[in-house]
C-alpha cells in the first residue's frame, strides 16, 4: 500500500467474495482459483459467500490446498439453510465461520424489488436455482422479515447473541432500511460488529442523498460497505466519484471495501478490488485511507 503511483491489494481482506463451481451459484471461478489469485496478489484473507449454503467447509478445505492466505466461511440466512435459523448459525460459527449474513435473496425487501425470492435478474436473465414464480406463488412465498409486530423476532436476537459469543460479525444482507436500523441498535446493545452490505444495491436501496442515514448507522457502531461490483457495467449502481464523496462524508474509519465479485460479468475478486482501489486513488483518495478500508477495518471484523 506504500507505492507512490499505484494502489495494491497487498494485505487486504475481502469479506464478500463469491466463487464456486459446481454450486447453485453458477460462478465461473472455482474456490481454489479465486484463492490462488488472491494469494498471489498478496491479500491476507477472503471470506467466501454463497446465497445457498454454509461455506465453512469449502474455505477449510481450500485452505489446505492454497497457502499464504487465510480463507473463511460463513452463512447467509436464506431459506436454503432454514432462514432465521439459530441452530444453523451456531453450527457454522462453532466450526470456525466468521460472518453471518441476514437474509438476502429470500428477504422481503428483495422479493418486493425483484418479483420473487430465491433469484434475481442480471441483464434480463434469471440468476438462481428458483425460476420466476406466478403472482399467486409470489404472494404465497412473500419473503423473510426480521421484524414482527413492530419488534425484532426472537430468532434474530438469538442469532445476534451467537455472533457475539463466537466473536464473529454480522452483515445486513438485503433487508429493508428500517430493518437495518433495528438490527444496528440490537448489534450495538449486544456488542456485535455489523457491516452494512452494498447499501446502494436495490435492496436496501440507499442513495448518495442518504449519507446522513448511513452516518447515523455508523454512530450505532456499524461499518458501511463499499463494494467494487456496483461500479461495473452490469450493475452501475454507483460511480467512483460518488463513492469517494460518500466515503469522505462518512469517514474511512467506518468504511469497508470489498469486491462482491466472482460472477461472470465481473473481474476475479482480487482484481476487481484492485481496480476499485486504483480508481479511488486516481481521483485523490489517499493510500492511507484505502489501507484503512481494505486492510485495517476488515481485520477488525475478522478479529485478526
Amino acid at each position: 500500500m506504500s507505492e507512490a503511483k499505484f494502489a495494491t491489494v497487498k494485505g487486504a481482506c475481502d469479506v464478500h467474495t463469491h466463487a464456486g463451481r459446481p454450486s447453485c451459484d453458477e460462478r465461473p471461478f472455482t474456490d481454489i482459483f479465486v484463492a490462488q489469485q488472491a494469494a498471489a496478489a498478496g491479500m491476507e484473507a477472503l471470506v467466501f459467500k454463497s446465497h445457498y449454503e454454509n461455506t465453512v467447509a469449502r474455505a477449510y478445505y481450500v485452505n489446505q490446498i492454497v497457502p499464504n492466505i487465510k480463507l473463511f466461511g460463513g452463512i447467509a440466512l436464506n431459506r436454503y439453510v432454514g432462514g432465521l435459523n439459530p441452530s444453523a448459525v451456531d453450527a457454522t460459527l462453532a466450526a470456525g465461520g466468521k460472518e453471518v449474513w441476514m437474509p438476502g435473496i429470500d428477504s422481503a425487501a428483495h422479493a418486493a424489488i425483484f418479483g420473487s425470492t430465491g433469484s434475481y435478474e442480471v441483464g434480463g436473465k434469471v440468476v438462481g436455482p428458483r425460476q420466476r414464480l406466478s403472482q399467486k406463488e409470489k404472494a404465497a412465498m412473500g419473503g423473510i422479515r426480521i421484524i414482527e409486530n413492530g419488534k425484532l423476532k426472537g430468532e434474530v436476537i438469538e442469532i445476534v447473541r451467537l455472533v457475539a459469543k463466537y466473536d464473529a460479525f454480522l452483515t445486513s444482507g438485503h433487508l429493508h432500511k428500517e430493518e437495518i436500523f433495528e438490527l444496528a441498535r440490537l448489534a450495538q446493545k449486544e456488542g456485535v460488529k455489523l457491516l452494512i452490505d452494498h447499501p446502494f444495491f436495490e435492496a436496501p436501496g440507499f442513495t448518495y442523498d442518504d449519507v446522513d442515514q448511513l452516518t447515523e448507522l455508523t454512530k450505532l457502531g456499524a461499518f458501511i460497505g463499499f463494494f467494487a461490483a456496483q461500479l461495473f457495467p452490469c450493475d452501475v449502481a454507483t460511480t467512483i466519484r460518488g463513492d469517494k464523496k460518500c466515503i469522505e462524508a462518512i469517514g474511512p474509519e467506518r468504511c469497508v471495501m470489498a469486491s462482491d465479485t466472482g460472477s461472470a460479468p465481473y473481474p476475479i475478486p482480487n482484481e476487481a478490488l484492485r481496480v476499485y482501489a486504483q480508481s479511488l486513488f486516481d481521483i485523490g483518495m489517499p493510500l492511507e485511507h484505502l489501507e484503512i478500508m481494505m486492510v485495517k477495518n476488515p481485520r477488525k471484523l475478522l478479529s485478526l
